[in-house]
């Protein structure tokens, strides 16, 4: 770490000490970031008071947690999911629903677990050049859509958008079946303008996806020479499990509503979700 990150690690921490209203956050977080942000220390603080302002507003989506709970559990067996480093400093993100029926599959829980994935991530030192996702919509049907939920839908959204600490550049919807287009309908008014940009749809059996992403660097699920998804779904959840103590915590990164809040913290305040 060069000397000029490290000032301004130094001082974001300072700043994070004299927010009575934060948890605690580790250094590697804050550098995660810092890092996400290019070091723009502005902009770090706005992500992490957005962070920690969805983690405390929506605790249903941050507590009952446990990677050995029976909902988690459930939704690890209709989910296979990686996250894995490149040889060029990239992060892939994947995440592939197997519910052809969909009558599985849950919006809280499903959503619960990607975020639970994201944090166990989180808790590594990796830091990448560029975040690269990939959702795999093979078994998306009309039943999704009586199953979404708007407000969730809305929080999520927020939260990807600005508060988790990762430089995401692409964003990769694949297998994407002929409902995608009203799927995609219930989403896009949720997303900011350089997020949309960012998302790029595939049609079954195509080859647009290694347009983006080169086939070493895809698991051989998805045409690439990489393990499969089975191994790298195993590999989390080895993860989970070593990380299980700080990732069963309802109150992992999230508000201490017990410490009053300063006078200079007005702008976490009007954080809320609208």
């Amino acid at each position: 770490m060069n000397s000029e990150i490290q000032k301004q690690l130094t001082l974001f921490s300072e700043w994070v000490r004299n927010q009575p209203q934060f948890p605690e956050i580790p250094e590697k977080l804050l550098h995660r970031f810092l890092h996400s942000c290019y070091y723009d220390l502005d902009n770090a603080k706005s992500a992490l008071e957005l962070f920690v302002s969805i983690r405390n507003e929506t605790p249903e989506l941050f507590t009952n947690r446990d990677p050995l709970s029976p909902s988690i559990q459930e939704t690890m067996k209709i989910v296979k999911m990686a996250v894995y480093e490149t040889t060029d400093k990239k992060h892939i993100w994947i995440w592939q629903v197997n519910d052809p029926g969909f009558d599985r599959f849950e919006t809280l829980h499903d959503s619960r677990l990607f975020l639970l994935t994201a944090d166990t991530w989180f808790l590594t030192d990796r830091l990448a050049d560029d975040d690269i996702v990939i959702v795999d919509v093979k078994d998306f049907n009309y039943k999704f859509i009586t199953k979404y939920n708007s407000i969730l839908g809305k929080t999520i959204s927020k939260y990807q958008g600005g508060a988790m600490p990762m430089r995401l550049k692409q964003i990769h919807v694949i297998n994407t079946p002929l409902i995608v287009d009203k799927i995609y309908s219930l989403f896009k008014p949720l997303l900011k303008s350089d997020v949309k940009e960012k998302i790029h749809f595939h049609t079954p059996n195509s080859n647009t996806l290694f347009d983006y992403v080169h086939k070493d660097d895809l698991p051989k699920d998805l045409g690439g020479i990489r393990d499969s998804l089975d191994i790298y779904t195993k590999k989390m959840k080895e993860m989970m499990l070593t990380k299980r103590d700080v990732l069963a915590r309802d109150d992992l990164w999230r508000k201490n509503t017990a410490k009053p809040e300063a006078d200079n913290a007005k702008s976490f305040r009007n954080l809320g979700i609208d």
